[in-house]
């Protein structure tokens, strides 16, 4: 998303504010935008941001997506990593599959590590599509969802 000056009078100067979002996202992020004007002499230039994107908190996998045969029990993990030099806490939520699936949180290294549970005992009749949602302490990321499919085979 770009905001600019509409217009600027000849030799003068106009400011071009690039807007990324990151949300998502991790490693080497490399944009270029192009830029179009009705100077005679530069009609067009180009501009490249380079970030290097840490995410705060770490999900592996970053969502849950299984596939179970009808009727079998259903369990599953996913691990949750603070990626600063803080301690990490994580409290409930919204969850919007409290009747169909089964979720503890379990911590396995201090304010840093965290495997979160999934387990189904009775086998399942039809498909799962829902959301976890965890509170943090991190005021950079208050929230982390953790999304939940499962496909039935």
């Amino acid at each position: 998303m770009a905001a600019y000056d509409k217009a600027i009078l000849p030799g003068g100067e106009g400011k071009i504010k690039i807007q990324l979002h990151t949300s998502g996202r991790e490693g080497l992020l490399e944009k270029t935008a192009e830029i179009f004007s009705n100077d005679p002499n530069q009609s067009t230039a180009k501009m490249t941001v380079k970030a290097q994107i840490k995410p705060i908190i770490i999900l592996t996998p970053t969502h849950l997506h299984l596939t179970a045969k009808k009727g079998d029990p259903l369990s599953a993990e996913m691990e949750v990593k603070a990626n600063l030099d803080k301690p990490l806490t994580l409290k409930p939520g919204q969850y919007n599959l409290t009747e169909r699936l089964n979720y503890t949180v379990v911590e396995v290294e201090k304010g840093k590590k965290f495997i979160i549970r999934f387990k189904r005992t009775h086998g399942l009749t039809e498909p799962l599509q829902g959301y976890l949602h965890l509170k943090t302490n991190y005021p950079e990321k208050p929230e982390v969802t953790i999304f939940i499919q499962c496909d039935l085979i």
